[in-house]
């Protein structure tokens, strides 16, 4: 997984990597190579927060904020609320930033 933290006025992001540990078939495992990092901005500005995944492959990527399922790469059901959008490599844009965007926000691999 790879958190960010998300807090307003000033705002603040911090992320960290996960790895998934095992793999069958010799498939290469997913490796994150989003840094830990520290965003500072304010409120109505937009950030982008980076979910780059070495070896995805057939896995899926789930964004979450505060536990809540925000994206889904393999549950089209799921649709963020109409400020966040998340781009082909899986970074979400959290674009005109209010005090709800504040909590923690984790990238996450999902296998099939």
């Amino acid at each position: 997984m790879c958190p960010v933290r998300i807090s307003l006025l000033s705002l603040v992001l911090a992320s960290t990597s996960t790895v998934l540990l095992s793999t069958a078939n010799n498939v290469p495992v997913p490796v994150f190579k989003s840094f830990p990092t520290t965003i500072k901005t304010s409120i109505h500005d937009t950030v982008l927060l980076p979910c780059y995944v070495e070896n995805l492959g057939v896995n899926g990527i789930r964004w979450w904020k505060d536990e809540r399922l925000l994206w889904d790469t393999s549950d089209e059901k799921v649709t963020p609320p109409d400020n966040i959008r998340v781009f082909p490599n899986q970074t979400l844009e959290v674009a005109d930033l209010k005090d709800s965007d504040t909590g923690d926000y984790i990238c996450q691999v999902v296998r099939p």
